[in-house]
């Protein structure tokens, strides 16, 4: 009987002693700050697209209906490691979208001095933080 009461001590103590070496894994843990960044800033009007390694979302939100040319859309760039804004613009009548892991393209199709049209096209790598035009 007391061999049996040691085991069942040794089988408990164990198993407490493993659950402790592993945390619980919450796969999702950086949805819930990345949610409420975005609400903060745009209110319910937002969606999130993560890169494929998912360290980076891009979080955007839509401004007005779409025209024949695409929304005006406002949109940041959130790195999950160090928890922080990397990058945010505004896109009149465009874009945005991962074109890779690394990199969003952006289209911006704002107005210049004399009510023309412009389109702006550019590149953003979240990597190295840097803006390349196109």
């Amino acid at each position: 009987m007391i061999k049996w009461l040691l085991l069942f001590c040794c089988i408990i103590i164990s198993a407490c002693h493993t659950s402790k070496q592993h945390p619980k894994v919450y796969p999702d843990h950086d949805m819930i700050s990345i949610e409420k960044l975005a609400r903060d800033r745009y209110g319910d009007n937002f969606f999130i697209v993560k890169n494929a390694t998912a360290e980076y979302s891009l979080v955007m939100s839509k401004t007005k209906e779409f025209s024949e040319i695409g929304f005006d859309i406002n949109y940041f760039i959130f790195d999950s490691n160090s928890n922080e804004i990397i990058v945010e613009d505004f896109l009149k009548s465009g874009h945005v979208d991962w074109i890779d892991e690394d990199t969003i393209k952006a289209v911006n199709r704002k107005l210049d001095k004399s009510k023309k049209r412009i389109k702006e096209v550019y590149l953003y790598n979240v990597v190295t933080k840097k803006r390349k035009d196109l």
